[in-house]
């Protein structure tokens, strides 16, 4: 198994089609999107960009959010740096996003 379907394997919503099969009026639409580009960033090893997102993730407080869900830590990380990517600012906590990824995962 390569890495790329290593990490497939442990998405909810992309499973490698190459084409997003949800409506872009559905949340799920730019879940799917999120998680092919975390993927692709572990597919080819991105790893200073995905360590810059859990350094974000821990410094927010969430170190151990969400430990318990099979979400890796490096998906998760990237989804709170895409939750707050418009205000450029993440709060000590989190509390939108939390509300946010336990309605999703």
């Amino acid at each position: 198994m390569d890495k790329r379907e290593f990490h497939t394997k442990q998405c909810r919503y992309y499973k490698g089609e190459p084409q997003n099969p949800y409506q872009r009026t559905d949340a799920k639409f730019i879940l799917w999107e999120l998680e092919r580009h975390w993927v692709e960033l572990e597919a080819k090893s991105n790893t200073q960009l995905l360590f810059s997102y859990v350094a974000e993730y821990n410094a927010a407080g969430l170190g151990q959010y969400a430990s318990n869900n099979k979400t890796p830590l490096r998906l998760r990380a990237l989804l709170l740096n895409r939750f707050y990517a418009q205000s450029g600012h993440i709060p000590y906590g989190a509390t939108e996003f939390k509300q946010w990824f336990e309605k999703y995962y």
